[in-house]
């Protein structure tokens, strides 16, 4: 068996570890004599990581595991477990959960601490609820010594170099991302490099496993939705960006279009994406060239004026949510092929408006649209009163004048005019 050290953890660990989830029968049942004996061949042949979490066959894996571990010297292995993730659609990443979980965990394995314990699966979380309160409830663990080093796990790379970027973490885990059908990892790992984040470990995609980045777009337009806002910036001045960022912060606005019309848009957009109170994404994104730029500049999600299935391919497959532009029903089919039920009207006055929205909401019922192109503060709310109507996009907040003037006082004032505008809104539909 060969070994490496895992990242800055300084662990030595296999080159092939132990992956405990049949132990608690994830894909299909085994007797818990013939799990324990698997565990422990797999000690002898040298495999010395094992990895589990609270979710697998709900909390059965950990405590099949410790009973397989039991006599084991401690020194012998490197246990890994999880937090956060505790069914299919149960997720719970607060502080108060973590270190319950903790807790039950070293209680099921049978041991005084975990090598390594990761927030699983953050791409169905709110990514700054991990940073700014799980991940630091996890380090006061370890300063308590019941956990030795901290990571992160999820599908979608963007999802992890945002978290790598703004916490303090040793490891990353993935999956499906290192194989000859995709090596999008690769492309990351300079990032990680750079952030000491390369305790990397990549796994095979378990089976029956939904993709990741419909997750993720799910997560970006339930919060948009909450929002009903979206800024939509022309910005030349990668300078400039980080006063546009904290303008619109604080008008409160949590979102950002940034579009890629300017030859420096890519750096604005990785200044603005530095702001901890805004999601910010990349917006008339019409390559597969500009949605790796969208990428490695730190946006959370793609916006693009017209439907282009190679655009929505790649964002999809790099796990990055993507809102395609439409303009007819035959625009939106292969939007709907695609899965995704959230799109761009573009450009929505033109095209008819209103009128237009209801007619298309009709035949698709579900899906939902952002209308932008000729929106402002005059015509937003009877845009925001329709059902069909996720979120308006518009550039009334930061008028390209203003923002060249470096006017950041006006943008800020545009800015919460539009919050209240939404908020009004939101009140007026919920009474």
């Amino acid at each position: 068996m060969r070994y490496r050290k895992l990242g800055p953890t300084g662990l030595e660990v296999s080159v092939v570890g132990y992956g405990a989830s049949p132990l608690g029968g994830v894909f299909r049942n085994v007797e818990e004599n013939d799990g324990i004996r698997a565990v422990r061949t797999a000690l002898d042949l040298g495999v010395n990581i094992i990895d589990v979490s609270p979710y697998y066959g709900a909390t059965v894996a950990e405590s099949v595991l410790g009973r397989a571990l039991h006599g084991v010297d401690r020194s012998s292995y490197v246990l890994a477990t999880k937090v956060g993730r505790y069914g299919e659609e149960q997720f719970d990443f607060s502080a108060q959960q973590v270190v319950r979980s903790v807790d039950e965990s070293l209680a099921r394995l049978g041991v005084e601490y975990v090598d390594l314990i990761q927030c699983h699966d953050i791409e169905f979380g709110d990514l700054n609820q991990i940073v700014n309160e799980t991940l630091p409830t996890l380090r006061t663990l370890r300063d308590a010594g019941k956990v030795r080093f901290v990571g992160v796990t999820g599908y979608p790379l963007p999802a992890l170099g945002y978290v790598a970027e703004r916490a303090e973490i040793d490891t990353v885990l993935t999956y499906c991302r290192y194989t000859l059908a995709d090596q999008e990892l690769t492309r990351w790992l300079p990032l990680f490099d750079r952030l000491g984040r390369v305790g990397l470990r990549a796994r095979r995609r378990p089976a029956g496993r939904r993709r990741m980045d419909g997750a993720m777009s799910e997560a970006i337009a339930a919060a948009l939705g909450r929002d009903r806002i979206l800024p939509v910036v022309v910005i030349d001045d990668a300078a400039a960006a980080a006063d546009l960022a904290a303008a619109l912060a604080a008008g409160g606005q949590r979102f950002a279009e940034v579009t890629f019309r300017t030859p420096r848009a890519g750096q604005a957009l990785a200044a603005m994406a530095g702001h901890p109170d805004l999601t910010v994404g990349a917006g008339t994104v019409i390559s597969t060239e500009q949605v790796d730029v969208a990428i490695d500049s730190g946006a959370r999600f793609a916006v693009s004026p017209g439907l282009d299935n190679d655009v929505i391919e790649h964002c999809q497959n790099s796990g990055l949510p993507v809102f395609p532009g439409v303009a007819t029903a035959t625009d939106i089919q292969p939007a709907l092929r695609h899965g995704l039920d959230t799109v761009k009207l573009f450009p929505a006055e033109a095209l008819g408006g209103l009128p237009l929205v209801s007619a298309l909401a009709a035949p698709f019922p579900g899906l939902t649209f952002i209308p932008t192109g000729g929106i402002g503060a005059d015509n937003a709310p009877a845009y925001l009163r329709h059902p069909a109507v996720l979120a308006v996009g518009g550039s009334w907040m930061a008028p390209p004048g203003r923002v060249q003037a470096g006017d950041w006082d006006a943008v800020a004032m545009l800015a919460a005019q539009a919050r209240a505008l939404a908020d009004d809104h939101d009140h007026d539909r919920d009474r």
